[in-house]
């Protein structure tokens, strides 16, 4: 009864900062509600969806199936998606593919968007804990975080800034940008489980779980 009283405290306060953050910026619109049509804002599009269309996104979902001990579909790619960061530029890519399809329309992009929101809906059905993970031993760190041990953050490479790029990659694919609750229900449950079981081990563990669920949320 306790927890899920917690986690209803924790939903309202996200959507209180959701609220605040939306009177911070009054002024913007969605993204799909223009379309720029030529000069150099056209050009920098037109090249931001061009390099996009350049990465393999089984390279980029590669981390995320072999953290879930799922058949790689190919090969990670090197340097910090080999060096302990594995993961997080794929949650970084799928933000991308949501802006540029909600800007531009491009159906290339909204098909990638869709498979990587596929390909995690099977990583999360796979990991007994729900959790989304690229980086290596992420699933010895999500067990020690919910026995209440929050001190082996510091044996990784900045997990929770890799952990919310992906769920933050989730949150733009489904609502903030282009409205597709498909992914939203990957995203809430995989916090909640990952936290659920440790609220009563100590008061720093409250801190790092309201910092990291405010931040998935917006």
């Amino acid at each position: 009864m306790k927890k899920k009283w917690i986690l209803l405290l924790l939903i309202t306060i996200s959507f209180t900062n959701l609220a605040a953050q939306d009177a911070l910026y009054p002024n913007t619109f969605p993204l799909g509600d223009v379309r720029i049509t030529a000069g150099p804002f056209k050009h920098a599009c037109d090249l931001n969806v061009k390099v996009l269309l350049q990465y393999d996104t089984d390279r980029l979902l590669a981390p995320f199936l072999r953290e879930a001990g799922l058949p790689k579909k190919a090969e990670t790619y090197g340097n910090w998606e080999k060096d302990g960061l594995d993961g997080h530029i794929g949650g970084h890519y799928l933000s991308a593919l949501a802006i540029h399809y909600a800007a531009t329309g491009n159906q290339e992009c909204k098909k990638r968007m869709d498979y990587m929101v596929s390909e995690f809906a099977r990583v999360q059905q796979a990991n007994d804990d729900g959790s989304i993970c690229g980086f290596p031993n992420s699933k010895k760190f999500a067990e020690e975080i919910r026995k209440g041990n929050v001190g082996i953050v510091w044996n990784y490479w900045v997990a929770w800034y890799n952990m919310h790029k992906t769920y933050a990659g989730l949150r733009d694919a489904c609502w903030r940008v282009c409205w597709d609750w498909r992914a939203m229900k990957y995203v809430r449950p995989a916090t909640a489980r990952l936290l659920s079981n440790s609220w009563r081990h100590n008061r720093l563990m409250w801190r790092y779980a309201m910092s990291f669920f405010l931040m998935e949320m917006g």
